[in-house]
């Protein structure tokens, strides 16, 4: 909580106005392109700032992230791209996405965890990215997206295989 209040409301609600107004100076003054993925992963349930988690809602997070992109815009931060980038587990993006006046990128964070985890088995890359990939080209078609983070282990599987298969076949014919 912050302010007394869910992560996101608290944000939404204009409590951090003045800490934005100063992230937003500073990022002016790199004044180089800077890729934002704020909340990055805000729909699983394993890190701190996850919708639910954090005690928000998600016209919380909306609100939030359109305060943010507004304020900082305000302080003449051009060179901010702001990045949208949940993980591919959860694909109820609808239900959480800023607006395309708001993003400038959609991004995808997947991996193949092979039988490391108890819960996991080993899947290809288009196993791994295509459901996401489909909702979300659907939800924002204009945008550009991007990896944001994407790795395999080797247990389970070939590592080396999987990358290539990625790069030489799933990438440039199935998520073109």
């Amino acid at each position: 909580e912050s302010f007394g209040q869910p992560l996101y409301k608290a944000i939404a609600q204009g409590n951090c106005d003045e800490f934005l107004k100063n992230v937003g100076r500073n990022l002016k003054k790199f004044a180089k392109p800077l890729f934002l993925r704020f909340a990055w992963e805000m729909n699983i349930p394993s890190v701190e700032w996850q919708i639910a988690r954090s005690g928000s809602k998600n016209e919380d997070f909306i609100a939030a992230w359109q305060r943010m992109h507004d304020i900082i815009a305000s302080q003449n931060a051009t060179n901010v791209l702001w990045v949208f980038s949940p993980d591919v587990g959860n694909v109820s993006y609808e239900d959480i996405y800023p607006g395309d006046g708001y993003v400038d990128w959609i991004g995808l964070d997947g991996y193949n965890w092979g039988t490391t985890q108890s819960w996991s088995k080993w899947q290809s890359f288009s196993e791994v990215f295509s459901n996401a990939y489909r909702v979300i080209t659907t939800i924002a078609p204009t945008k550009p997206l991007m990896l944001a983070e994407v790795n395999t282990t080797d247990v389970g599987g070939d590592k080396s295989a999987w990358y290539q298969d990625m790069l030489t076949v799933q990438i440039p014919r199935n998520f073109a």
